[in-house]
């Protein structure tokens, strides 16, 4: 039996809405719903009375769970549309916070090429490199000299190696000397420099920003024109043809992730040092033919490629130039590891320069010391390379 009783905690309109929901369950029809209600609340109604006031309440109670649905879904909506405008508030602000640094990077750029003009506007008046065409015999033999990673502005100071400005200028004034002796030793009366990137340290890992002596600005000006003094220097004795090509301590932007190709400082030195010696006839610069990290050489019937290294590996870099290029080269000058290294893959030499700079902290702490040094070359006509030079710096 189910208790028809109002119970103590229920109010009139909640017991109404009990008995008269739950009819079914207590055994009631409507007459009898009217009954149980009228001797609870001394009443005389009729039936209609209480099943039309429960149908009503009954349509407003599923209005009311209706709306309150319609009402969630609708802060629903709202709430993924507010969250979908914060999104793209981000957006908009990630975007303009990178052009901004876009922005600041060629501003940057801008900067150091207004300062390195006007440098060599002050440099032409007190320093003029200006030499006319020296009319020269062919030789049989051609040299080759192989700059790379002289990461000037670095700063060292270990067992292996001690790196510094001065010491800099020491080192590239020794290679000068014997770049000099051997080709005169070797009857040179053509000379191919080719430079390989990294020149300047850059700013690439966080123990290099350290290690730096000045900020990467000032080590493109100054290396720029060591560079132009250098080559200056050599078209004294040998006509002098110029390769250049990036490398990864020269990129803008200090995150490999956010680096452009084409943000280099190597492209400021390379602008700086053919505008400083564009009145020395003696020296041809060459165009890049495949692209900006690939310098093409060519010596008598020797087909040579230039890379950095710091996109190739010395066990594939032969199949993968060769086959972009479609052309077998007889040799692939790399740089960046900064030790010796020399290899003959399907007749292709690899021939990987040593590092000015020398031993730092980024190389002592990977275990990779090695000796400073750069490399010079003998090609003779119908034989090929002759000869390589180790010029050891320290």
């Amino acid at each position: 039996m189910f208790d028809l009783k109002r119970l103590n905690e229920e109010s009139a309109q909640e017991y109404q809405y009990r008995i008269c929901d739950n009819r079914d369950k207590y055994g009631l029809n409507w007459v009898e719903v009217a009954k149980v209600l009228n001797k609870e609340f001394d009443q005389k109604y009729g039936e209609s009375k209480y099943r039309k006031e429960f149908a009503a309440f009954k349509a407003g109670v599923e209005h009311a769970k209706e709306k309150a649905i319609s009402t969630d879904e609708a802060l629903f909506e709202l709430e993924q549309k507010r969250v979908e405008a914060e999104k793209a508030t981000v957006r908009l602000r990630d975007q303009r916070r990178e052009y901004k640094k876009d922005i600041r990077d060629v501003a940057r750029v801008e900067k150091i090429h207004d300062d390195l003009r006007a440098e060599m506007q002050r440099l032409a008046e007190v320093k003029p490199m200006i030499r006319d065409w020296t009319p020269y015999k062919a030789s049989d033999r051609e040299g080759l000299v192989v700059l790379s990673d002289w990461h000037f502005g670095m700063t060292a100071d270990n067992y292996w190696n001690t790196f510094n400005p001065e010491v800099f200028y020491e080192r590239v004034s020794y290679l000068k000397e014997k770049v000099i002796q051997y080709g005169l030793e070797n009857n040179i009366k053509k000379l191919h420099v080719a430079t390989l990137g990294d020149m300047v340290s850059g700013f690439i890992h966080e123990t290099i920003r350290i290690e730096n002596a000045e900020n990467t600005a000032v080590q493109t000006m100054r290396v720029s024109e060591v560079i132009s003094e250098f080559v200056n220097a050599l078209s004294e004795y040998f006509v002098i043809e110029y390769y250049n090509v990036r490398g990864n301590h020269d990129r803008i932007t200090p995150k490999k992730n956010l680096s452009l190709a084409s943000e280099s400082f190597m492209d400021i030195i390379h602008w700086y040092v053919q505008s400083r010696l564009e009145n020395n006839k003696n020296v041809t610069f060459h165009k890049n033919e495949i692209d900006e990290e690939i310098c093409t050489i060519r010596i008598f019937d020797q087909l040579l490629y230039g890379v950095h290294g710091h996109k190739d590996r010395p066990q594939s870099v032969v199949e993968n130039l060769t086959l972009m290029t479609g052309v077998k080269p007889s040799a692939i000058l790399m740089a960046h590891r900064h030790h010796h290294f020399e290899k003959e893959v399907h007749g292709v030499d690899i021939i990987q320069n040593g590092c000015l700079g020398g031993v730092e902290e980024f190389a002592k702490d990977i275990r990779t010391t090695s000796k400073a040094h750069q490399k010079f070359m003998v090609f003779e006509k119908g034989i090929g390379r002759l000869s390589t030079y180790n010029i050891v710096l320290n």
